[in-house]
């Protein structure tokens, strides 16, 4: 059972669309999974459709029905062909990753293609490992999709969403007798220890 959700403002920032896309595929892969966020952000919906409902219309530019008969008579894209990824929940199994890495003993992570700047993919770890401590200077969020980790003393199984916003360090560690799968997204990352000094003189 999904014990741990994302912050009202975080759903409400996904529902209205102004979440970053990698920050967002974290909150859509636990949506999948959990009917009561499902529900919340139905709501939130609802009632942004109302206070746009609520604004007075703004008048169109005078060629804006040209402009959409003129998209309108473009030649379609061609379809490419793409391949689902198998063994990833939606809407995981859509997306593009870069070959898994391995970031340490009992730790690999693989890259979510078309991240920008945002450090985003998917994170494997077996257990009893345990990430380097780091924080933040902004916001990272992560869903678990097998296995567990326990961070600060709170424990984190499938479903589960970890929100973690501001500069605050912590060390998750895998724990069960099985490897963890999450996909998570940062904004960005400020190693501690020698690893911090090494990213500090690498300018990352």
């Amino acid at each position: 059972m999904i014990q741990h959700h994302p912050s009202s403002v975080v759903l409400a920032s996904y529902a209205a669309g102004s979440l970053p896309e990698p920050l967002g595929l974290v909150v859509a892969t636990h949506l999948y999974g959990c009917a009561a966020c499902q529900r919340l952000k139905t709501s939130v919906e609802a009632v942004g459709g109302s206070e746009l409902e609520a604004m007075p219309p703004t008048a169109m530019a005078d060629d804006a029905l040209a402009a959409v008969f003129a998209r309108l008579e473009r030649p379609a894209a061609p379809l490419v062909p793409f391949e689902r990824t198998p063994g990833l929940p939606p809407p995981l199994d859509r997306c593009r990753f870069d070959p898994w890495r391995r970031i340490g003993i009992g730790l690999r992570w693989r890259p979510l293609l078309g991240s920008g700047t945002m450090v985003a993919g998917l994170l494997e770890g077996m257990p009893g490992r345990a990430l380097p401590t780091h924080a933040h200077r902004g916001l990272e969020l992560t869903c678990v999709i097998a296995g567990s980790f326990v961070d600060a003393g709170t424990r984190f199984a499938p479903g589960d969403l970890a929100e973690i916003d501001g500069d605050h360090a912590h060390r998750p560690t895998i724990d069960g007798d099985t490897p963890c799968l999450c996909v998570f997204a940062t904004e960005s990352v400020r190693l501690s220890g020698w690893l911090g000094v090494a990213q500090r003189l690498l300018g990352e």
